[in-house]
């Protein structure tokens, strides 16, 4: 089961054990997919504004997604589909989020939950403004998308 979280304080206490980058600043909207014990998680997904600002008008991002080592088989997929009927939800027509492959990440977990590969981007490289970027090594990352988010009786995402 999944439920909305609102509490940064308890996201961001798994993500600080769970997530390479850590904890986030802040969200539009946070789920967690309870434990088949009832008590703690099994994961974590944070759906928020772009940190891209040329990103289209419309797009949300998932800036993290994390499991605990040992979380039920599709869990990913779960989180995954949680955060793109929410983003539906408050208006967004596109999801986006990257696969760093500096840290093992292929995508294989995104193309399963129905995201697209959508290009790619280097690290930091998201405009002419300075900003601190934490670099993890990564020459390139990979952008995955839902392009369009289904409409109601339209099945899908």
């Amino acid at each position: 089961m999944i439920v909305e979280v609102h509490s940064r304080t308890e996201v961001n206490g798994f993500l600080r054990g769970t997530h390479y980058l850590g904890p986030v600043a802040g969200w539009k909207a946070a789920g967690a997919l309870v434990s088949e014990s009832g008590i703690g998680w099994d994961g974590v997904v944070v759906l928020s504004r772009p940190v891209a600002r040329m990103a289209p008008k419309g797009t949300a991002e998932v800036t993290r997604l994390a499991l605990r080592h040992g979380a039920p088989k599709n869990s990913g997929s779960q989180l995954l589909g949680w955060a793109t009927r929410k983003a539906k939800a408050l208006g967004y027509s596109r999801v986006v989020t990257y696969a760093d492959p500096s840290v093992g990440h292929t995508g294989r977990l995104y193309l399963a939950a129905n995201f697209r590969p959508d290009g790619s981007s280097k690290p930091g490289d998201w405009g002419n403004r300075p900003r601190k970027v934490r670099f993890t090594g990564a020459k390139l990352r990979f952008v995955w998308a839902v392009r369009r988010l289904a409409e109601k009786g339209e099945g899908g995402t």
